[in-house]
Formats: structure tokens, sequence, C-alpha cells
């Protein structure tokens, strides 16, 4: 039951969408910080909060507010099945993180199951004079606040695969990353997408799966093992090969390259579907690899959105390497300056 005039505002976006609002004229002019974090679980989050300083609260001031809601809209039951199938390493980070800072646990546990990305990507498979690459955009309102927020941590965890994450301070998981051994992960919202009471989180399982698959077919067997919580899509590669899978009730569907390349955005597809969805951003990508080859910076500012777009990046996994740029709300990410970092 709603008591009051503050319940009814801590159930409505309102104050997420004022402070949104008022960040659409910031964002980050330099390059994203790169954080190299190491040790234990402990350790990494004592070295995360020395480095957030003030930005982390002002982030899950954002995201918190917006993370509350939908805890609400999708029932504190289910809600707390997601919290509760959290790995146990991550969940220390958290719990470390928000001791070291003064934040609340259960709010920092409730932004990182928070993910809603409407992203597109495309995969160029290897061929005999280029390496696999990904092109990834992350599009979600505010553009301003999600780009000039964004971090790269350098995670180098006892007893687990080095990787890279495009993240933001508090943020534990990946939404879009690659590990040492030349795999890649990344989420995309799915238009078609169920939310099931079961599994882990998204972000959980993509760290989980990048601190330990060797290849794709590793990766895809990891996830295949335990069920996650959405039907979003997860786009997977290695250094070879790529692949889309995501949730459709009890089982996991793939979706495989066809001529070299896959495109996914947020449309619906169906099981064992090749190449592209059906998607208008997927199809105009396609249409213009096919008229004036692969350029990946290009291709990232037109599969963009125009008022959306907080970051882009490319994605060579064979070198360990990860090239991003940020956006605004006045300017896609893919048509300023990209930074180079390296595993």
């Amino acid at each position: 039951m709603i008591d009051g005039v503050g319940d009814l505002l801590a159930m409505s976006p309102l104050p997420w969408l004022a402070e949104c609002l008022g960040d659409q004229a910031r964002g980050r002019l330099g390059p994203a910080p790169l954080w190299t974090l190491s040790g234990d679980a402990q350790a990494i989050a004592r070295q995360e909060a020395e480095l957030s300083g003030p930005e982390l609260h002002a982030l899950l001031h954002v995201m918190g507010s917006l993370a509350a809601l939908l805890g609400r809209c999708h029932g504190p039951a289910r809600y707390a099945r997601w919290t509760a199938a959290i790995p146990a390493s991550q969940r220390v980070e958290m719990d470390c993180l928000a001791a070291s800072t003064g934040i609340a646990t259960e709010a920092l546990v409730r932004a990182n199951v928070l993910v809603e990305t409407c992203c597109t990507a495309l995969v160029r498979l290897p061929n005999p004079t280029a390496a696999l690459e990904v092109v990834r955009t992350v599009d979600f309102f505010p553009a301003a606040r999600i780009g000039g927020t964004t971090v790269v941590k350098r995670y180098r965890r006892e007893g687990a695969l080095s990787l890279l994450s495009v993240s933001w301070p508090g943020f534990v998981g990946v939404v879009s990353g690659l590990n040492e051994a030349g795999v890649t992960a990344c989420i995309l919202l799915h238009h078609g997408g169920r939310r099931y009471p079961d599994g882990m989180p998204l972000a959980s399982r993509l760290r989980d799966v990048l601190e330990t698959a060797q290849d794709l077919p590793d990766a895809i067997r990891r996830l295949e093992s335990e069920p996650v919580s959405s039907g979003h899509y997860m786009l997977l590669t290695d250094s070879r090969s790529a692949a889309v899978v995501w949730r459709d009730g009890g089982r996991l569907c793939q979706a495989q390259p066809a001529d070299g390349l896959l495109a996914v955005d947020n449309n619906p597809r169906s099981a064992g579907y090749p190449g592209s969805s059906t998607g208008r951003r997927a199809r105009r990508a396609l249409a213009a690899i096919r008229h004036c080859g692969w350029d990946g910076c290009r291709l990232a500012h037109l599969i963009a959105q125009r008022h959306n777009n907080a970051q882009a990046m490319l994605m060579l996994p064979g070198q360990g390497e990860l090239r991003l740029a940020l956006g605004r709300s006045t300017r896609r990410a893919a048509s300023g300056r990209w930074w180079r970092y390296r595993l």
C-alpha cells in the first residue's frame, strides 16, 4: 500500500529523471580512467573504494532510484532470489566496498542487479588479412552521466583470469568485457526477453564466465551449467568465432555468424537463426559493410542512437585490446575521440 507522498515518489521514476536531466550537459572530456584492481575480493573492493571517491555516491543516487523502482515492480521475493544468486566472491566485493564507503550494502546490491542496455553489436570473423573484431555501442539514458562516469577496470583477482571491464564505480559485474584468453562478453537488451525468478543476474554471470572461460565453447558450456535471470542477449566471442546466446524458458538458445558476420541489436530472433537479427540497425549495418567494407569506428557511429550513445567500443580479443569512446546527450560517443586500453 502507498502511504503518503514520500512512498509515491519512491515508487516513481521522477527523482531519477530529475537527476538525469541535470546531468545532460556534463560528460568526461578525457579518457575513461583505467583502474587496476588486484588481489583477493576484499583487496579489490578496498582499491575500488579508494579510487571511486564521491563519484560512487552520486552514481548510486541515480541508479539506485531506478533499481528500487524495478525491485518493487518485479516483487521482493524474486528480487531476493536474484541477489542471492550473485557469486560469493562478487558479494564479498560488494560488502567490503559498501563498508569502505559508508554506502548501504542493499543499495549497492540493487544497483548491480540493474542492467538494461539498449545496444547494438557487430562481429567480423577473422580472415587472411584481419583479426576478429567486435564493434559495440551502449545506448542508455542519460548518455552524459553513463558515459561521463565510465571507468575501465582491469581485474587481476587471485585464482581467476585477468580481464578488462567497461564499467562504472561500484558496479561489480560485467556488461562489456574481454579476458586474457581472448574471450569477450557483452549484454544487449532483448525486447522479447523475459525475466525469470531463478538464475544468476546476467552481469554477475558474465564476470564469472570471463574469469574462467578459455574459449568460446568453454564460455557457452559454463552458461549452460547454470541458468541466468533474464532472456537478454549475451554476445560471446573468442579470437576465432562468435555466437549470441539467450535464455528462453529452460533452454539456452544460440545464433551463429553467417558469411563471416554476426549482427545483434535488440529485436527478437529465433533459435538457430544465423547472422543478423531482423532489426533495422542490424540490417543497416550489414548493408553498409557490403557497400563500404569494414571500418569499425564508422560502423559504431552508424549503429549508435543519436542522443543516447554513452559508449562506443572496438574489441580485439586476439590482441587483448579495447578501444573506447565516450558520449554525451548532444554527441554520439562514436563520433568523439577513441582511447586504447590493453590487458
